[in-house]
């Protein structure tokens, strides 16, 4: 009979209120844990222990073995984007913005450059009321 044994499989969980990212690495060997920060305490690491073998993440015998079988290392690079990435959407964002100015541009010219929105009469000075709005020829 043939099975399929997987070498390692990963896991990521997300701790927002400690500001904390989590990936978990299993293998035959043992499991990795790494963490974006270091804001688990031991308690708080045996917590979590614990609740990935209650769910099934981790084999129970992780758990229950010393601990030299569950490393923690605690390293925000491998959270961070490669440079690829961070090359691609730099450019994205580059064309986004260079896009929604022209977009700006093009609509402020069409409100300013309107046809028929010139002004063909200038606006009357003064406060008082002319001798044509009283309906009276001048001499009277």
């Amino acid at each position: 009979m043939n099975t399929c044994v997987r070498e390692s499989q990963r896991y990521e969980f997300s701790f927002p209120s400690i500001d904390t990212v989590v990936e978990v690495e299993t293998s035959a060997a043992g499991v990795i844990i790494h963490a974006s920060r270091d804001t688990f305490s031991e308690t708080r690491r045996a917590s979590f222990l614990r609740m990935l073998a209650a769910e099934g993440f981790i084999r129970d015998e992780f758990y229950w073995r010393s601990p030299d079988s569950v490393r923690w290392i605690v390293d925000s690079s491998w959270f961070m984007p490669d440079a690829a990435c961070a090359a691609q959407t730099r450019r994205c964002m580059q064309r986004l913005i260079f896009s929604t100015m022209a977009l700006w541009l093009l609509l402020l010219s069409c409100l300013v450059l309107q046809p028929g929105r010139a002004r063909s009469n200038p606006p009357v000075s003064g406060g008082g009321h002319s001798q044509a709005s009283t309906g009276r020829p001048a001499g009277e």
